[in-house]
């Protein structure tokens, strides 16, 4: 490869860990909205709701937070400061209310939701077709939810 190139690499390769480490350092913005998320959708009548809340341990020590390492890949519920939320399973889990609160729309790592099999009701966050980019699974059969899809949810 070219110096130019290598140098492009590398510059593309620091540009993504800076912008996960900066992600990474708001881990206190994923409390508050994951938080919100388990009040709207009554979250302690949940089947299994371990940890939940708990400020003692990272978020990705909570039931059904996927986290990856950013130093490596596919480090589920690590209690390392350096990792970063990248899905949410709590399917079949008694999720009930909603609607799925807006605030979700700052978790920009999310790659996989699925909420499948519960009772939530309500709208979908419209970012749901937008600023979730890094959204690649959606599974939210089985429950009451109404209203449109948002606009490019299936671009």
């Amino acid at each position: 490869m070219s110096r130019p190139g290598c140098v492009l690499l590398l510059l593309l390769l620091v540009s993504e860990h800076v912008s996960v480490a900066q992600q990474n350092v708001n881990m206190n913005d994923d409390y508050e909205i994951l938080s919100s998320f388990y009040e709207s959708l009554d979250g302690s009548s949940w089947h299994v709701n371990s940890r939940w809340l708990d400020t003692s341990v990272s978020v990705c020590a909570w039931y059904g937070v996927i986290c990856e390492n950013i130093t490596s890949t596919n480090i589920y519920n690590d209690n390392d400061a350096s990792s970063i939320v990248i899905g949410l399973h709590l399917s079949l889990n008694n999720l009930h209310g909603g609607p799925i609160p807006a605030s979700i729309c700052n978790m920009l790592f999310l790659q996989e939701i699925d909420l499948s099999w519960n009772n939530i009701s309500g709208t979908l966050p419209s970012c749901f077709g937008g600023s979730l980019s890094r959204l690649i699974s959606i599974q939210l059969s089985h429950n009451n939810i109404s209203g449109p899809l948002p606009p490019n949810l299936f671009i």
